[in-house]
């Protein structure tokens, strides 16, 4: 039987950003997962935390990712902080 790939999203997210500042070594296809797994589960946790697109940007995240995950632009609304995401 197949071990099964279990993640959740605060790891999925410390781990590409750990990839992103130190690729070496890391496999072709090891990489692909850990974007996927960022992809899936990165929103969530950053709604959680109130973590800014701009935060991910500055840690290197590309756009391609962010627009993939649904992380967008935020933006202000009477001095809060809103976070827009994808269908709202």
């Amino acid at each position: 039987m197949a071990p099964h790939h279990v993640v959740v999203a605060e790891e999925a997210v410390g781990r590409y950003l750990t990839f992103l500042e130190q690729p070496a070594g890391v496999s072709d296809e090891a990489a692909a997962r850990l974007r996927l797994d960022f992809i899936v589960l990165a929103r969530e946790w950053a709604e959680a935390e109130w973590i800014a697109a701009s935060a991910f940007r500055a840690l290197g995240v590309p756009e391609d990712v962010l627009a993939a995950a649904g992380i967008v632009e935020e933006r202000r609304i009477e001095g809060r902080r809103v976070i827009s995401v994808r269908g709202f």
